[in-house]
């Protein structure tokens, strides 16, 4: 997954969300992918908030 992450069209993406978007981005490592229940606070406690134009 990391190599996706890191190379591509995701990372062009990653790099041009700055100027193009607004949303909350969030990243970590884990062993498993969270529960649905589980996503409100991991946004809440580790997202970052991005605006256009501001990196």
């Amino acid at each position: 997954m990391l190599k996706y992450l890191r190379s591509g069209a995701h990372l062009q993406a990653m790099r041009a969300f700055h100027g193009i978007a607004t949303g909350a981005v969030t990243g970590y490592e884990a062993d498993a992918p969270p529960t649905w229940a589980e996503l409100p606070a991991i946004w809440r406690d580790r997202g970052r908030w991005v605006t256009p134009g501001k990196a």
